[in-house]
């Protein structure tokens, strides 16, 4: 966790106008490296958890990998508790999905993926994909309940931090009474 979060404050202090952290399994790196600089680190993940909470009680959260799965099911009661929201958080792994992709087998990850996710579907309001990897997995997949994944919010995030962070530097330029082209 150390490393993680001295390599985006690396980032944060090497000029960067917003950092985004695209791995879920060490998201609480980015949450403690947005508390000690000034420049945005964001979670890819935390949007679409934003997101989850917003659209039901009963979270299906599912994964490839145990040291994904926690910490995307903390993130999702945090943020529940933060909205002042009660959810259940159901908690599902594709045993071999990883196993499988590691093997070179992508298709037969995506398989055990999609087939996951047909079952994940009947059992909440929502279902969040715990890694953005997933992602292809879902896509073209008709399923009852909406399916979340990080890529797209995440980024969309991102943006728009560096966004802000830009209109802060152009404020900041005009205060100090330099006017920038």
């Amino acid at each position: 966790l150390r490393r993680a979060v001295a390599i985006l404050l690396r980032a944060a202090d090497g000029g960067a106008a917003a950092v985004l952290c695209t791995c879920s399994s060490i998201g609480e790196a980015a949450d403690i490296a947005d508390t000690c600089t000034d420049v945005p680190v964001l979670r890819v993940d935390r949007p679409m958890a934003q997101e989850a909470v917003r659209l039901g009680r009963r979270i299906v959260v599912v994964a490839t990998l145990q040291s994904t799965l926690a910490p995307t099911r903390d993130l999702v009661r945090a943020t529940a508790e933060a909205a002042s929201e009660t959810v259940e958080i159901i908690g599902i792994r594709c045993e071999t999905a990883y196993a499988k992709w590691a093997a070179g087998d992508a298709d037969g990850s995506a398989a055990e993926i999609a087939e996951t996710l047909q079952r994940a579907a009947t059992m909440g309001d929502v279902v969040v994909l715990a890694q953005a990897s997933m992602a292809k997995a879902a896509a073209g997949m008709s399923l009852p309940v909406p399916v979340l994944s990080s890529p797209h919010s995440g980024v969309a995030a991102a943006v728009a931090a560096y966004r802000e962070s830009g209109l802060r530097a152009v404020h900041r330029t005009e205060y100090a009474g330099e006017r920038t082209g």
